[in-house]
């Protein structure tokens, strides 16, 4: 029996309350198990946001979707990448990269990196 996380949820609280808990306890614990699945992301190109001394900022929005194993595809993030790269003759190199979503909400666990 499948069931989703809200369902599992009430379902625990109202065992616990009426003192018979073990089975649903366990079947709300099973319901986060990690899904197997693909991600895949999209980047657009880099913007310049500015420059401070050799410091450069960069924006990059993204799109991070999933694909289960089953093939089935969706939309798990969007948003936008804000990079700093310290900038010394011809190389640069990674100063820091911060993830600024756009999605409120995550749906599932969040078990790989956006």
């Amino acid at each position: 029996m499948k069931i989703e996380a809200s369902e599992a949820k009430n379902r625990a609280a109202a065992a616990i309350s009426s003192g018979s808990p073990s089975r649903f306890i366990k079947s709300y614990c099973n319901v986060n198990l990690y899904n197997p699945h693909y991600d895949r992301h999209v980047i657009g190109p880099l913007r310049i946001v500015g420059e401070k001394g050799n410091v450069w900022t960069f924006d990059a929005s993204y799109s991070l979707f999933q694909t289960d194993l089953e093939g089935n595809t969706r939309i798990f993030s969007v948003g936008r990448y804000r990079v700093e790269a310290l900038v010394e003759g011809e190389a640069a190199r990674l100063k820091s990269v911060t993830v600024i979503a756009d999605t409120g909400t995550v749906s599932s666990l969040l078990a790989t990196p956006i």
